[in-house]
């Protein structure tokens, strides 16, 4: 075997225990094996589990990153109350994302997946007739899986897994039976996939959504006056460590989107602490952080590889985005304020400018601007951790080609942001498809320069 291929298998085997360590640890918060509120270690999971620290830590941090669990300095993770909430809000964006999932599904899957996606409808709809609610939820994180492995898209993975795993605690935990009609709706999603019939899957589908509504409204009620999440101490503390890690997340990315850090480049711990003059435990973090966002992979015992932007599945990040900028475009023009929309006036304003005067610098730094302020405008936390990542490798990956934001997108641009600022949600959605494709045609027109010349 060569070095390359050992140094492959022991990333596989490392990953494959971060997903076993990390499906048992959700499957003991759904069920309330380990009740809200309590505090769990890494020390105390890996020797239950009978796993290893490393793959447990990866888990914790997926738990953190899905907002299942709280890092805790010095203590451990303390498991969150379900905000049923976001979890309502989120539902929505789910569905449009599963639009392109369950159509690529319908489409890509082989033989073998369509009668697997038969049988698990078998599965599921036993679930609903037995009141099985072990089994359904066995049946679903399958079938989530099985969405995953046909996909084929990381992507669009990484988009919607929280959003599922929200989904499932909220339901799995606050049903005790399977509920017949959402059950039964599942397994007609999965039944449909096999025969290829997008239609009716989406259909389905929006009967699942329609479902989880009814049922997380009524949860809300059982769930109203719940308080905290912990003590005011904790999350004082909690939150400094987070505000270290998110910095120093934010230093590494900015230099792996630069190119400061090439692509395929390895980094440890220790030079990064050195050069961003941070402590371990916050680069650390950063470090997870940014594997989880695609932009390093995790080198057992080494450090992490900085993402190769030259390898990136351009077409699959952009699939990826379509569903998520919709939906964007719609939250921010239902929710904008009136002095956000009159900000986004002021900005056009200078976007023209900065086309006019043939400035195309100028307006990337308004765009990268106006993302984040998009972003944190439709106030939908589960939104900004799906599209926010891809934000960051599309940046890099732009850059990396060295594309130059052009006239034509720089009105598109613009069109997006008159659109929003009206209130416009039909124009604001077909405006981000449209300025989407104008970045592809860019990257497909534009020719590949040598960086290293």
């Amino acid at each position: 075997m060569s070095g390359h291929e050992m140094k492959t298998g022991s990333v596989l085997v490392a990953r494959s225990l971060a997903d076993e360590a990390y499906n048992i640890i959700e499957v003991l918060l759904i069920r309330g094996e380990i009740p809200e509120g309590s505090m769990i270690s890494e020390v105390s999971l890996s020797k239950s589990l009978n796993i290893g620290r490393t793959p447990v830590r990866e888990a914790l941090q997926r738990l953190v990153r899905e907002r299942m669990v709280t890092p805790v300095p010095r203590q451990g993770f303390r498991v969150n109350t379900v905000d049923i909430d976001q979890f309502l809000d989120g539902l929505e964006i789910r569905r449009e994302i599963e639009c392109v999932l369950f159509s690529m599904i319908t489409h890509k899957a082989c033989r073998w997946q369509r009668r697997l996606l038969f049988h698990m409808s078998e599965r599921m709809a036993r679930a609903a007739d037995t009141a099985d609610i072990n089994l359904a939820l066995e049946t679903d994180r399958q079938f989530k899986q099985i969405q995953i492995e046909i996909s084929d898209n990381p992507f669009l993975t990484m988009a919607v897994r929280p959003f599922h795993a929200i989904s499932r605690r909220v339901y799995f935990a606050e049903a005790r039976t399977p509920v017949r009609k959402l059950a039964t709706s599942i397994a007609e999603i999965m039944r449909h996939s096999a025969r290829g019939d997008i239609e009716a899957a989406l259909s389905a589908n929006d009967s699942v959504i329609n479902a989880l509504i009814r049922f997380g409204t009524q949860s809300r009620a059982r769930h109203a006056g719940k308080g905290g999440n912990g003590n005011a101490a904790e999350d004082a503390s909690a939150n400094k460590v987070q505000r270290l890690s998110s910095i120093a997340y934010t230093r590494i990315e900015d230099r792996i989107i630069a190119g400061h850090y090439r692509g395929g480049e390895e980094l440890n711990e220790r030079r990064l602490c050195e050069d961003l003059e941070f402590g371990r435990t916050p680069v650390r973090e950063a470090l997870q952080h940014l594997a989880a966002r695609s932009l390093t992979t995790i080198l057992p015992r080494r450090g992490v590889r900085v993402v190769d932007f030259e390898g990136l599945d351009f077409s699959g990040l952009i699939e990826a985005l379509r569903p998520l900028e919709r939906m964007l475009a719609r939250l921010v023009c239902r929710n904008a304020s009136p002095a956000f929309r009159r900000f986004l006036v002021r900005t056009n304003a200078l976007l023209y400018s900065a086309r006019n005067r043939g400035h195309p610098d100028t307006a990337i730094l308004l765009d990268r601007r106006l993302e984040k302020l998009l972003v944190k405008e439709a106030d939908q936390m589960y939104l900004q951790d799906a599209i926010v990542p891809l934000h960051s490798l599309l940046r890099g990956y732009l850059n990396h080609r060295q594309v130059i934001m052009s006239s034509d997108m720089i009105i598109i641009l613009s069109e997006v942001l008159d659109a929003i600022a009206s209130g416009k949600e039909h124009e604001a959605r077909l405006k981000v498809e449209q300025l989407l494709s104008e970045i592809v045609y860019m990257v497909r027109t534009t020719p590949v320069r040598d960086r290293h010349r």
